[in-house]
């Protein structure tokens, strides 16, 4: 069985591959490496903002949910709007 949240980030990931194919001439492998450096850093950077936000500045775990999704929006906007790659890779969450 099959969770809903896999299918919404799985659709995800088709648009943004879909989009770094059609407008950067991007194919499998390079989009895969990108990815995997994406989700390496997205690891890395929950790590450090939960530490950051609820140990070091101790705010409430509502600030770490406000925090954490403005940057996701933020991101997509500028995967959506990157006029070159060297945008798309500043767009890493």
């Amino acid at each position: 069985m099959v969770n809903e949240n896999s299918n919404v980030i799985l659709g995800e990931l088709n648009v943004n591959y879909m989009n770094a194919r059609y407008r950067f001439g991007w194919d499998a492998v390079h989009f895969g490496l990108f990815f995997s450096i994406v989700v390496v850093l997205e690891v890395f950077g929950c790590i450090l903002g939960v530490l950051i936000i609820s140990k070091v500045l101790q705010l409430d775990d509502t600030i770490l949910g406000v925090v954490g999704f403005t940057c996701s929006v933020l991101a997509n906007l500028l995967f959506a709007l990157a006029p070159n790659e060297q945008y798309f890779y500043v767009a890493l969450r």
